[in-house]
C-alpha cells in the first residue's frame, strides 16, 4: 500500500517485539525491495521513498532472510 497523503510528508513504522521482512515496490519501475526490520527498529520514509515506493508486510507466520528463517511473534 501507501500511505495517504492526509498523513504528511513523513510516515514511521516501529518493530516492536519481534523481526519482520517488510517488502517495497517502486511504482513507475516496478523495482522490488525487501528490507528486515528487527525488534526495536524504526523506519522512517519521506519524500520520493514516501511517495514512489508501495510497501507492506505480508500475513504469514515466518520471513525468510538471505535463505534463513525468521519467526514472528
Amino acid at each position: 500500500h501507501r500511505d495517504h497523503e492526509p498523513f504528511g510528508r513523513t510516515v514511521v513504522s516501529l518493530s516492536l517485539l519481534s523481526p519482520c521482512v517488510m517488502d517495497f515496490r517502486h511504482r513507475s519501475s516496478g523495482v522490488s525491495a525487501r528490507l528486515l526490520l528487527e525488534p526495536r527498529s524504526l523506519l522512517v520514509m519521506s519524500d520520493e521513498a514516501r511517495n514512489e515506493w508501495g510497501h507492506g508486510i505480508a500475513a504469514r507466520k515466518k520471513d525468510r532472510w538471505h535463505g534463513l528463517p525468521v519467526e514472528r511473534g
